[in-house]
């Protein structure tokens, strides 16, 4: 077993909207929505999606006041400590972490948004 099939991650997905923003993903867990924990926001996703184990919806605009902090929130608060995010990772000349694309939410979050 590699280190990828203990971890939970986020998995950002840039292409589902309007259907999310990506999903919880669990160690040992499948890519079928219901194992899935799907992360929406507003005007980017619906409230419940009956597709998936749960739906995490925030009723603002991600980058509203208190988007990050909601954001951060619901990953740490699900046990998440890696981010997959397959479209940024290229463009900020980082040496990979536990595979392609899989980064400390820590780091993904200070990229991405200036802090955790």
């Amino acid at each position: 077993m590699s280190n990828l099939d203990t971890l939970t991650y986020f998995s950002i997905d840039y292409r589902s909207p309007p259907s999310g923003l990506g999903q919880i993903v669990f160690p040992g867990g499948s890519d079928k929505p219901a194992d899935l924990v799907l992360v929406t926001y507003k005007g980017n996703g619906d409230v419940a999606n009956p597709f998936y184990k749960v739906t995490q919806h925030f009723p603002k605009d991600l980058f509203e006041e208190g988007g990050r902090e909601w954001l951060a929130e619901k990953l740490l608060g699900y046990g998440v400590t890696h981010v997959y995010d397959p479209e940024l990772g290229d463009q900020w000349g980082m040496s990979q972490h536990l595979g392609e694309h899989y980064y400390p939410i820590a780091i993904w979050f200070n990229r991405t948004f200036g802090a955790l």
